[in-house]
C-alpha cells in the first residue's frame, strides 16, 4: 500500500493526466475546468494544464 502523501498524490495524478490526455473529449475538458474554477481555481483553463502543468 503506497504511503499517500503530496508527492504520492501527485504522480498519481500526472500518470493518469498522461495515460489519458487524447482521450479527453471537449465535454469532459470542460467538466474538469467547471469543477477547477467552482472550487476557486479561476485562473485555470484546458491550455494551462495540457502545456504548463508546474510538476512535469
Amino acid at each position: 500500500m503506497p504511503k499517500w502523501n503530496p508527492e504520492t498524490e501527485r504522480d498519481l495524478l500526472l500518470a493518469l493526466y498522461t495515460a489519458v490526455q487524447s482521450h479527453i473529449d471537449k465535454e469532459v475538458q470542460t467538466a474538469i475546468i467547471t469543477k477547477m474554477k467552482d472550487r476557486g481555481h479561476e485562473d485555470v483553463n484546458w491550455d494551462l494544464l495540457r502545456y504548463e502543468i508546474p510538476f512535469v
